[in-house]
């Protein structure tokens, strides 16, 4: 065909391609049906990750298993976050249908860790297909237990279970750096994975968060609240009934020791309310306040700080 050699080397090279596309076209097929298989999975991994990142874009974020049923009309996303709840389950919900095709099902299973990078699952991102999944479950309670503390992502001190009532204990040890408000969605997380259990999650010795109010304000809004639920919960694992709280106030013109004194109250009704003896106070101004702040920043001296005071646990 190119004009190398004579009539009966082109006729000999003319059957060579016809028996060699004959060959061959049996075989594209399914080829390139897996590679188009291949390409929708990594389209829909890449809407998926680029989605997660921008909507929970304050935390760190991983896709950990994508996987698509046999008939491509369910997804299920696994995926690993420092926290999540309700409401950003429900943005990411409705921002992942918006990026996927309609038809398509949504599965979310979120995994709350500390450290979304190091976690892994043992299927790859393009693993098996929903329906040829299989996961062995535990055949007893005390081997659920065991299985419970070997998965668990964070080094521990100890744990303690009772297999009879399905309770396990689960003690942070000091070097993890997850906040508690991490810890206790782990906790969460864990009793959604095996119904029937009751965990409890014992977070290291640190000191509390600070309460932080806007400027000028004593009020308790969403954000305080969701702090107090973080330090209550704290509290409650560490077996603490006593605390003092330490009301602060900005030297930028509107802080005052009303102020200061009013936020210490609030928190302290609040801790009240849930059965916590509280002793309150306030301090304004501090010693060097406007050079501390400039070295701190404002927020540390708009908030109230918490201190446990049981003698039993700060022996």
């Amino acid at each position: 065909w190119y004009g190398f050699s004579g009539r009966a080397t082109r006729h000999a090279v003319a059957w060579q391609i016809v028996v060699g596309f004959a060959v061959l076209l049996p075989l594209g097929w399914p080829l390139a049906h897996a590679l188009s298989d291949i390409a929708q999975q990594t389209r829909l991994l890449n809407t998926v990750r680029s989605t997660l990142t921008s909507t929970l874009s304050g935390q760190s974020v991983r896709v950990l298993d994508l996987q698509l049923d046999s008939k491509g009309k369910a997804i299920d996303v696994t995926f690993a976050a420092q926290r999540y709840d309700s409401q950003e389950n429900e943005v990411l919900h409705a921002a992942l249908q918006r990026a996927l095709p309609a038809e398509l099902k949504l599965g979310l299973n979120p995994v709350i860790t500390a450290d979304p990078g190091h976690t892994e699952l043992n299927r790859s991102a393009l693993g098996s297909n929903l329906a040829t999944a299989t996961i062995a479950a535990p055949a007893t309670p005390a081997s659920e237990s065991d299985a419970i503390v070997k998965s668990f992502p964070l080094p521990l001190l100890g744990s303690g279970a009772d297999a009879q009532l399905r309770q396990l204990t689960l003690i942070v040890a000091p070097t993890a750096q997850a906040p508690l408000a991490t810890l206790r969605q782990m906790e969460e997380q864990l009793e959604r994975q095996w119904p029937g259990w009751t965990f409890r999650i014992v977070p290291p010795p640190r000191p509390l968060p600070p309460i932080r109010f806007a400027r000028g304000s004593a009020e308790l809004g969403e954000q305080q609240h969701a702090t107090l639920d973080d330090v209550l919960w704290a509290l409650q694992r560490w077996g603490g009934h006593e605390v003092a709280v330490e009301g602060r106030a900005s030297s930028d013109g509107r802080g005052t020791p009303q102020l200061a004194a009013k936020r210490a109250e609030a928190v302290r009704h609040w801790l009240e309310q849930a059965g916590i003896e509280v002793q309150a106070g306030a301090s304004y101004p501090l010693p060097d306040q406007p050079a501390r702040e400039a070295t701190d920043g404002l927020d540390a001296f708009r908030s109230v700080f918490i201190h446990m005071t049981d003698p039993a646990k700060t022996d």
